[in-house]
């Protein structure tokens, strides 16, 4: 019996080091999940300003441009669940915190992280923030599955497809954003507007159709549990809704827009919040967009960065 188990951990052995090394590997690869994190939580002590949101707000709003210490939370599909996760998770960590900039945007509020293409990182933010999965509410079976899933307990499951190019690579390079020290994605790199192609009208088209009120009044209830806790800690917050070329916001489903701006300005009311509402301010034009059209480019993210801090941040960094 003895010498049996002795060449069953003799032929095991060799592959549990491989797997070892491959799961030290992963966890050191350049995702911006583990950078961002790095960066926030060297800057805990310092940040004034909070900045949470999805990919628009994570190209759009530099805290550079802030005249005090600001940081960008925001990732790419970003729920409002995941906005309330990350303020629970260290507001009692940022000492000098003094607002929370909530940017709304029209597709996230309606719609749900977990039924979209993206919802492969809900498991990101669980391994690399521990923060609790957005559970799915079509049953006890989908929830089941979520919580065995081993995405949540292993990075060679969370990296799955990418495994082999990974390793062949020695863990090295960057997996996906490299964001600056403040959080935000500098998209110097991706290229402009270009009328001549129809993403704005492509984009309002596939957010409208994918918009849901159910949806949004159920996003919009985190955010009220977000609000209040800010409240309890003293702290500022406002909703600013990120510029919109008019190829974009001209294309939205009128109804589900009315509904949009109407569970927005009732939430704004009913918690006494400030509502920014840039989406079609005459400052912006083509030249300050990305190819998508509601999502800045350095340009854009500066001078919406300047406005911000005229209007909301400069009189609470003295």
């Amino acid at each position: 019996m003895a010498k049996v188990l002795l060449r069953i951990i003799v032929v095991a052995l060799p592959a549990l080091v491989l797997l070892a090394y491959v799961e030290f590997g992963l966890s050191q690869l350049d995702t911006h999940y583990l950078s961002k994190k790095n960066f926030l939580e060297k800057q805990k002590n310092d940040i004034v300003v909070l900045s949470l949101g999805s990919s628009n707000a994570y190209y759009g709003i530099n805290p550079e441009t802030f005249s005090c210490t600001g940081f960008n939370l925001a990732y790419n599909a970003q729920s409002m669940y995941y906005d309330l996760q990350f303020v629970e998770k260290y507001i009692d960590e940022l000492p000098r915190l003094k607002l929370v900039v909530l940017p709304i945007i029209y597709y996230t509020m309606g719609s749900d992280l977990l039924n979209t293409s993206q919802d492969w990182r809900v498991f990101f933010y669980k391994q690399y923030y521990g923060l609790p999965l957005q559970r799915p509410d079509d049953g006890v079976f989908s929830v089941i599955k979520q919580l065995i899933d081993a995405r949540n307990y292993t990075k060679i499951a969370l990296y799955g497809d990418t495994l082999y190019a990974h390793f062949k690579s020695g863990f090295s390079g960057h997996v996906d954003y490299v964001p600056e020290r403040t959080g935000w994605y500098n998209s110097s790199s991706v290229d402009k507007a270009d009328l001549n192609k129809f993403v704005g009208r492509d984009a309002a088209v596939a957010h409208s159709r994918d918009y849901d009120p159910n949806t949004a009044k159920r996003n919009i209830a985190y955010w009220q549990v977000l609000v209040d806790l800010l409240n309890e800690k003293h702290i500022q917050a406002v909703i600013v809704h990120l510029p919109e070329h008019e190829t974009y916001y001209k294309n939205l489903d009128q109804s589900k827009l009315a509904d949009f701006n109407m569970t927005v300005n009732t939430f704004a009311r009913k918690n006494g919040l400030a509502f920014a509402d840039y989406s079609q301010d005459p400052r912006f034009n083509l030249d300050d967009f990305t190819f998508m059209v509601d999502h800045l480019n350095p340009h854009g993210a500066a001078k919406l960065g300047e406005i911000l801090d005229q209007d909301y941040i400069k009189k609470l960094c003295r």
